[in-house]
């Protein structure tokens, strides 16, 4: 599992932790199955749930990860200082930086854009 977190220890004793922005996207889209999508002009963030495609809003990115972290992930450090860490910083944000690197270019595929364009219309 790829690490995203830098865990440093400062002269007095305190731990400094800093996250890989890149890393958590990484993470996001090839491990929990996370994706971005434009469909007529509109972004779209996607999960994969067992092959099947769904559209979810931003702060189930948010949710996903910070279960991971109390789940799943392992560390050097306490989970309580890493989640501490990661609640103060907030590194997932909803901008560019998670559209660039949740982008996919899965609307060759028909069911997808069939998905989307039947969620685009119930809107």
């Amino acid at each position: 599992m790829t690490q995203f977190e830098t865990i440093t220890e400062l002269k007095n004793g305190i731990i400094k932790i800093e996250f890989s922005i890149l890393r958590i996207y990484s993470i996001l889209k090839d491990n929990l199955g996370f994706c971005y999508v434009k469909y007529n002009n509109k972004g779209y963030y996607l999960r994969n749930e067992y092959g099947n495609y769904k559209v979810i809003k931003f702060y189930e990115l948010i949710d996903t990860f910070t279960n991971f972290i109390k789940t799943e992930y392992i560390t050097t450090t306490s989970k309580e200082e890493l989640l501490d860490a990661y609640y103060r910083q907030a590194p997932i944000k909803n901008g560019n930086a998670a559209k660039q690197c949740l982008k996919t270019d899965y609307l060759s595929d028909e069911k997808i854009q069939e998905m989307l364009m039947i969620y685009s219309n119930t809107k």
